[in-house]
This record gives structure tokens, C-alpha cells and sequence, in this order.
């Protein structure tokens, strides 16, 4: 049990560092569009992609195994970061974690649509009520519509949509790879869409931005070190730390308020998306067997 929490302990500390680069994009984009935040975080964030590059022995044959599969990534990217980085700016901090907290429910969806994985009466309403609580929290009958909305919508579809290629991709792919090529691609496309209308950052504003590729970076080795230290599931499912973060966050530094709904349709899609990763875990550990009466009911 100790060492369950300990893992646990420290993937809430990743997750920490992730909410701390998220606050800093909103901190550092005023007066900024947000595609050169997006360009500027991302420039910054390279030289930690370049070192997983040479961790994993890539750097002498760079080249994507598959292109196809690439490019249809590169394209779903295309259409997250915008999007990610517009909703950090310009949204509340906890409304953007639960819509990008819904990206698992989405990804299991997709699982069965596309992959054709077996599912269950009670998984499926586990993702119905995942979508809920995003309907929840956004509350859209007591607002006006704007572009954020959007971007909180689109958010779990193009998260759900990269997931499934990565698993498409299987092995052969390495994950830096994945993360070079379409990075690239998306930063030229978002100079090309928006570059005339970058300006010269003030230095504090730069500072603020290289410690958001920083925490990200950090983010992601504290918290695979928790993956190496204990079970999938005690950090995994830490995740969800991040709407305390960005509430916390949130309110002391940028004064949002944190509403009823907000609250509300969180709790529901954690909970789902802790349902369904449990039921993952027992699937996982459940004891083989060759009777196939068995593995169906294990399947659901």
C-alpha cells in the first residue's frame, strides 16, 4: 500500500507540473496571439524532444516508418494545439481541464467505432455520462457561444483522434518520432497562418514561456517515473488532480471563479473516467483462461 501511494504521490506532482505550464501559457500569451504562443512554447519545448531522440537511438534514421500515419497526425495536431493553446489563454482554467479530461471517455469510444474493441452495457454508460458532464460543465444554455466553446469542444475529439493513431502506429513508431514530425509541421503551418501578425516579445514574456516548455518537460519525466515505480492505474488515475490545480490556480492568479456547473460536470467526468480505467485494470489482472464463455464476460 505504501508504495502504491508513494507512486501515486508522485504523479500528482507531474500533474502538478503540468498545471504549472498550463497557468504559465495564460500568464505569458496577454497581448500575444495565440499562435505564436503556441510557436514559441513549442520552439522551446524541441530540445527535450531531440534528447528523447537521441535516448532512443533515432537520430541517424529520423524518418517516420510509416508517412501516411504521420500525416493524418500531423493533421489532428494541426487542429489540437490551436486550440489548446486558445482555450488556455482565453478560457477558465478548470472548464479547459474538463473538457480535455473527456479525451479518455472520447478514446474509448473511438476504440470500439474504429478498433473494434469490446465493450460492455456499463463501460458504454460510462462514456454517455462522461459526454454529460463536458455538457455539464460548459453549461451552454447559460452562456453566449464563442470560439472557446468550440476549442473545448473540439479538445477530447482531436485528443481521442491522436490516441487512436498512436495505437494504430503500434511499436514500430518510435514515440519521438510522433512527436517531432507532426511538432514540426504544425509549427510552420501556424508561422505560415499567423506569422505577419507576430510581435516582438517583451523578455519577461519569453521567460514565462521557456518555463512552460520547462514544466511540461518536467511534468512528463516525474510522471513516468511514477509509471516505472507502481501500478498503471495509481498514477494514471492522478490525472484528475489537474481540476484542483487549475481551480487552485485559476483562482489565486487569475482571479476565475469556479462555478457550480464547472464543479459539477467535473466530479462526473472523473468519475466516469476513473470507472472505466478500473474496469480496465480488473480486465488486465483477471486470471486467463481458454473458456471462451469466460473471456466474454471478462470482455464486458
Amino acid at each position: 500500500m505504501k508504495h502504491e501511494t508513494l507512486t501515486s504521490f508522485i504523479a500528482v506532482l507531474g500533474f502538478l507540473f503540468y498545471s504549472a505550464g498550463d497557468a504559465g501559457i495564460k500568464l505569458g500569451s496577454a497581448g500575444y496571439s495565440s499562435l505564436q504562443v503556441g510557436v514559441t512554447v513549442m520552439f522551446f519545448g524541441f530540445l527535450p524532444t531531440l534528447l528523447h531522440m537521441w535516448q532512443q537511438d533515432v537520430l541517424r534514421d529520423p524518418l517516420p516508418k510509416n508517412p501516411k500515419l504521420m500525416f493524418l497526425l500531423f493533421c489532428v495536431k494541426a487542429g489540437q494545439i490551436p486550440c489548446l493553446f486558445y482555450a488556455f489563454a482565453n478560457m477558465p482554467l478548470a472548464l479547459v481541464y474538463a473538457a480535455m479530461f473527456a479525451s479518455p471517455l472520447v478514446t474509448s469510444a473511438m476504440g470500439v467505432a474504429i478498433l473494434g474493441e469490446q465493450t460492455g452495457p456499463r463501460r458504454i454508460a460510462a462514456i454517455c455520462a462522461g459526454f454529460v458532464g463536458v455538457l455539464i460543465a460548459i453549461n451552454p444554455s447559460s452562456i453566449d457561444l464563442e470560439f472557446g466553446h468550440l476549442a473545448l469542444i473540439a479538445l477530447p475529439v482531436l485528443g481521442a483522434a491522436g490516441n487512436i493513431i498512436v495505437r494504430i502506429s503500434g511499436p514500430q513508431e518510435a514515440l519521438s518520432i510522433m512527436s517531432f514530425w507532426p511538432n514540426l509541421g504544425v509549427i510552420v503551418l501556424m508561422v505560415l497562418a499567423g506569422g505577419s501578425s507576430f510581435e516582438p516579445m517583451e523578455y519577461d514574456a519569453l521567460f514565462i514561456l521557456m518555463a512552460v516548455a520547462f514544466c511540461s518537460w518536467l511534468g512528463g519525466v516525474v510522471f513516468m517515473h511514477a509509471m516505472r515505480r507502481g501500478p498503471t492505474i495509481s498514477a494514471i488515475s492522478m490525472q484528475y488532480s489537474q481540476v484542483i490545480w487549475g481551480g487552485l490556480l485559476g483562482y489565486f492568479l487569475f482571479k476565475e471563479a469556479v462555478t457550480w456547473p464547472t464543479i459539477l460536470g467535473s466530479a462526473v467526468i472523473v468519475v466516469s473516467g476513473l470507472y472505466i480505467m478500473f474496469r480496465a485494470e480488473d480486465r488486465s489482472v483477471a486470471p486467463a483462461s481458454d473458456d471462451p464463455s469466460v473471456q466474454s464476460k471478462v470482455a464486458s
